[in-house]
């Protein structure tokens, strides 16, 4: 579905900017110049702010008549996780059984909010 909460689509803009890796597959960003969409991470040149529109999903882009990026491959890269949801995810695989408490968590240098908010946002669950 193509986004269009200004203050949200503002946001994902500046994340598009930074290359921030925390929305990696949050958003896919369609270029309306060049026809193509693509992921937060992309290496791409970045598009002005005028020239974007946002999606949730990349089906909702494709169906928009946007064809997917060749430098970030957003069907195929879309639903990796970050590197630190990766590590929580590798913390719990060596134990299943057992909770990580919030401090467990930062002692692996991984903030307890942040992985929350990237579970709650991605999955629709808290991590824990």
């Amino acid at each position: 579905m193509k986004i269009t909460d200004s203050m949200q689509c503002d946001i994902w803009y500046q994340a598009l900017l930074e290359r921030a890796v925390e929305f990696t597959g949050v958003f896919f960003v369609g270029v309306k110049t060049t026809g193509v969409f693509c992921i937060s991470v992309c290496r791409a040149r970045k598009p002005r702010r005028e020239n974007v529109e946002f999606y949730n999903d990349f089906k909702s882009a494709l169906d928009a008549g946007f064809r997917p990026c060749k430098v970030c491959r957003p069907t195929e890269n879309a639903r990796t996780a970050p590197a630190f949801v990766e590590q929580a995810l590798r913390l719990l695989r060596e134990a299943p059984k057992v909770r990580l408490s919030d401090s467990e968590l930062r002692q692996h240098d991984i903030s307890p909010e942040r992985i929350r908010r990237w579970f709650l946002q991605n999955h629709g669950i808290t991590f824990q």
